[in-house]
């Protein structure tokens, strides 16, 4: 899990790079949508990954970040991404305990 975070962090810092560059062409609207859909799809990925490492607070951040790009662009819910979204919100959702145990754990670093 950790070479494929490495991984995905290096193709979603070299994908912004080319969003925030107009991705090579014209910056027109339809390239940007699909740069920035693009780059939700590594966040999801990056999300896919941090479940399977047991990092669901880290994974949930992830997917909510690339569910919200994914609806700000209007993919349907039929697209495959949002299907992964979703998917993995689901499993998400079967720990929320451990979610919301590294939240509050979170939440005390911070006061301290």
């Amino acid at each position: 899990f950790d070479e494929a975070m490495k991984r995905l962090y290096h193709v979603y810092r070299q994908k912004t790079k080319l969003a925030s560059t107009g991705g090579g062409s014209s910056s027109s609207t339809v390239g940007s949508r699909h740069s920035n859909i693009e780059v939700a799809k590594v966040i999801l990925d990056m999300g896919s990954v941090s479940f399977g490492r047991g990092e669901y607070a880290r994974a949930m951040n992830f997917c909510n970040g690339a569910m919200k790009t994914f609806r700000d662009n209007c993919l349907p819910p039929e697209h495959p991404y949002m299907k992964q979204t979703a998917y993995t919100l689901e499993r998400l959702e079967g720990n929320r305990k451990e979610i919301e145990s590294v939240d509050e754990v979170e939440r005390n670093m911070v006061k301290s």
